[in-house]
């Protein structure tokens, strides 16, 4: 009897220490959680409307001389870079043109020789003549005559220096035909039609192919006449196509109204590198086109905001006595309209206050955690750490 009793003390005392030692070993350490500042931002409001993407560069590519296609290097549907070659134009005219240009060049180097040649003869007659004036020999109209040839041999040296100008300029034309005749993309894009074919006879300034550009795009939408108060050159629109939402600003808005919508057409660019890369020309986008006087106001990211119950809250990281440890305290939101990923917040936060965006949901009042990257998501200015 009294071995049982002591045999269950034992076994209750071994139990109850096994039992503290287990619940001690499971305590678990603060979580670490991912937190976003309160911004003062600013914001308007806006109005959703489709808009597209259009190309600032687009249309016929012309042939800058005539004559027949050799060679067409591009198809409907192909993408091209700035300078790469469309078609070529047969050279062997232009080559034979270039030669004879060339000749002639040389043929106005040598007639400035001979007019520089008659020249020195003519100075050299003038002079002799001139040295005699007092012998008696002398004649005042043989002189006279003389200085006239120089004159004339003057002339003809300035008349072939102006034909040799003349050829030089004929051959650099000629040159620029020659390189004319490979007709080269202006701009990188994609060719949309196709004019010619091997073959044919292009005419100068006839269209070979039509390039739509790929580079250089816009953002164009119709927006309501009545709802364009923010929509002012400089003001930021928010634009969402294929996955990727960025911000672009009103470029321009056109002074053009459709009678029977009563919209006018606006622009937004330049687009952003994220944007641009996936433009597709004519592709649908929707645009959040600002439609009051931007103003300051306060936002909270979406993914801090809690729906429990009749009003929404936030997780807030409050400093903690312990170094590195903060102590969430939920916060009752009042929220205005939402601006792209967040909210704007009437009431219940402040600027600087660090609201858990991660985590938030399993956090109860008072609860200890931490904040990953202390200085991308720390207290706010003014409460220690």
């Amino acid at each position: 009897m009294w071995f049982n009793l002591r045999f269950a003390l034992v076994f209750l005392l071994a139990f109850g220490l096994s039992g503290a030692a287990d619940a001690q070993g499971r305590k678990r350490p603060p979580p670490t959680l991912v937190g976003d500042a309160v911004r003062q931002e600013t914001a308007s409001e806006t109005a959703a409307v489709v808009g597209r993407f259009v190309s600032l560069r687009g249309g016929p590519i012309a042939a800058r001389i005539g004559g027949a296609v050799d060679e067409v290097l591009v198809g409907v549907g192909d993408r091209v870079e700035k300078n790469q070659t469309l078609i070529r134009i047969a050279e062997d005219r232009l080559k034979a043109e270039r030669s004879r240009r060339r000749a002639l060049l040389n043929l106005a180097s040598a007639r400035i020789s001979s007019a520089k040649a008659s020249l020195r003869l003519a100075q050299q007659s003038a002079n002799r003549l001139a040295r005699l004036r007092k012998s008696a020999a002398f004649s005042e109209a043989l002189l006279a005559d003389k200085q006239r040839e120089a004159e004339r041999a003057a002339a003809q040296v300035k008349e072939a220096q102006a034909d040799y100008a003349r050829s030089k300029a004929e051959l650099k034309l000629a040159d620029v035909d020659l390189a004319y005749s490979n007709v080269r993309a202006p701009y990188a894009g994609v060719v949309m039609e196709r004019h010619v074919d091997v073959g044919g006879f292009v005419p100068l300034g006839g269209p070979v192919v039509s390039l739509l550009g790929i580079e250089a795009m816009e953002v164009e939408a119709e927006a309501p006449t009545e709802r364009m108060g923010g929509a002012t050159p400089g003001a930021i629109a928010t634009v969402r196509y294929a996955g990727v939402t960025a911000s672009v600003p009103v470029r321009a808005v056109i002074p053009r109204e459709t009678g029977v919508s009563r919209t006018r057409p606006i622009r937004f660019g330049p687009l952003p590198p994220a944007l641009a890369a996936v433009a597709v020309a004519n592709a649908s986008v929707t645009v959040d086109v600002p439609v009051a006087e931007a103003q300051s106001v306060l936002t909270v990211h979406k993914d801090a905001v809690i729906r429990r119950g009749k009003d929404p809250s936030v997780m807030v990281a409050r400093a903690s006595d312990e170094a590195g440890l903060y102590q969430a305290e939920p916060r009752t939101l009042r929220l205005g309209p939402a601006i792209g990923g967040r909210f704007v917040v009437l009431s219940g936060v402040g600027p600087g206050d660090i609201v858990v965006v991660r985590g938030n949901e399993g956090l109860r009042p008072g609860q200890p955690f931490k904040l990953a990257g202390d200085k991308a998501a720390g207290p706010p200015e003014g409460k220690k750490p």
